[in-house]
């Protein structure tokens, strides 16, 4: 379940994220997990 996880957020985030700098990616990458765990069906 946790790789399925980890797949999705590289794949559908990650990838398109833009990375300048630690702080722009760490709030990029919360901005993510707020997004799929409001937006995506969870089990």
């Amino acid at each position: 379940m946790a790789e399925r996880f980890v797949k999705t957020m590289k794949e559908y985030y990650i990838a398109f994220m833009p990375k300048p700098e630690v702080r722009t990616a760490l709030r990029n990458l919360a901005a993510a997990f707020t997004h799929h765990n409001e937006n995506h069906p969870h089990s």
